[in-house]
């Protein structure tokens, strides 16, 4: 496995409810880098601009920073949390999966 290869200057934060929220990600890229900074658990879905992400989607626990591999063609997180409100913090890049 190689080492994540940030891709400097596409981080981004993205707020969440329970409501889904999109983010914007480099389209070229093939792994993201997410962190859940709140206090409750998140769920995640990674696709074009028509995602939404629902109760049966990724799951990440509070506080936890995973790296997950995209396609190079999808361009949009979409996450929710579970109850409550937290921050994603993600970033784009090549490796670590």
């Amino acid at each position: 496995m190689k080492p994540f290869n940030p891709g400097y200057g596409s981080g981004i934060a993205v707020s969440l409810t329970t409501t889904s929220a999109q983010g914007l990600l480099v389209m070229n890229a093939s792994s993201v880098r997410i962190t859940n900074t709140g206090a409750v658990a998140v769920y995640v879905k990674i696709g074009d601009s028509t995602v939404v992400a629902d109760t049966d989607d990724l799951y990440l626990a509070a506080g936890v920073t995973i790296i997950v591999a995209k396609s190079l063609y999808h361009d949009t997180i979409a996450a929710k949390t579970a109850s409550s409100t937290a921050t994603l913090l993600v970033i784009c890049g090549e490796g670590g999966v």
